[in-house]
């Protein structure tokens, strides 16, 4: 299925959402400048126990235009590591 993606603003502000293509290539529309952090969508992420494997930092200059590829790795947890992770979060 397609991904889930966000744009999030490091200095706060509104989210921009998106779906990845059957290419893994996603479109951003209207974003505001700023400086963003990539974001999978959290609720999809963790149905399909997928992680990012880097933060990925996007800027978009005040003059708006094409931003040019940004590359984002992703990686799919496997289900033993994400058991043994929630057991040491709880209290």
């Amino acid at each position: 299925s397609a991904a889930q993606l966000r744009l999030v603003p490091t200095g706060g502000g509104t989210t921009v959402e998106a779906v990845s293509e059957f290419d893994g290539s996603a479109f951003f529309l209207d974003v505001p400048a700023g400086e963003y952090e990539l974001q999978l969508a959290p609720e999809q992420a963790r149905r399909l126990r997928m992680r990012l494997i880097a933060p990925v930092k996007v800027s978009i200059s005040p003059d708006g235009g094409y931003v040019p590829d940004v590359k984002a790795e992703v990686a799919i947890v496997p289900r033993e590591q994400l058991e043994a992770e929630a057991a040491t979060a709880a209290p």
